[in-house]
């Protein structure tokens, strides 16, 4: 299939701003990857970025600035200092929102999913057998869904992790 050389879409101003913000967002996203995945092969380890990351990262700003053209004398737009187009104060303050939950969301499933593939694994290990008629799967979802409750109600809170001696903290590997 071709893939034409202009493409024209028509949008109302309601489309418009959501693609602004939406834009905006993946932005910021795809170069936070980039830049946290190159970060850590600065410590040595090898790492490689997944397949168009890269592209996508060094594209970003250039296609944020040409959405961000067609809005130049709308509220949603603002030139900051160095000349560059950036979305208005509501849509950044909507972006920052945004990202914050999603961060917030992420952080508290990531956590539910690895403590309750830790506790699996550790059945697992001791060659416990699984609650009657549950499969793993089942076990690893009632778990994620235990952390998540509990997290709901006490944050952080409960969480134990043994303290490091002296030795351990001054040498962390």
């Amino acid at each position: 299939m071709a893939v034409p050389p202009g493409i024209t879409l028509e949008l109302n101003p309601t489309q418009y701003r959501q693609l602004i913000l939406m834009s905006y967002l993946g932005a910021a996203v795809v170069q936070t990857a980039r830049d946290e995945l190159s970060s850590e092969s600065e410590t040595g380890e090898s790492v490689e970025l997944p397949a168009g990351l890269e592209e996508a990262a060094d594209s970003a700003p250039d296609l944020l600035q040409l959405i961000l053209s067609r809005a130049v004398s709308t509220p949603e737009v603002e030139q900051d200092e160095g000349g560059e187009l950036v979305p208005g104060e509501e849509l950044e303050s909507l972006a920052v929102d945004c990202a914050d939950v999603y961060g917030e969301t992420v952080f508290w499933n990531r956590l539910a999913e690895g403590l309750a593939e830790r506790d699996l694994g550790q059945l697992r290990a001791q060659n416990r057998p699984l609650p009657e008629e549950m499969e793993e799967a089942e076990l690893l979802q009632n778990l994620m869904e235990m952390y998540l409750e509990e997290f709901a109600e006490n944050g952080l809170d409960n969480i134990m992790i043994p303290l490091l001696d002296e030795n351990e903290m001054s040498h962390p590997n």
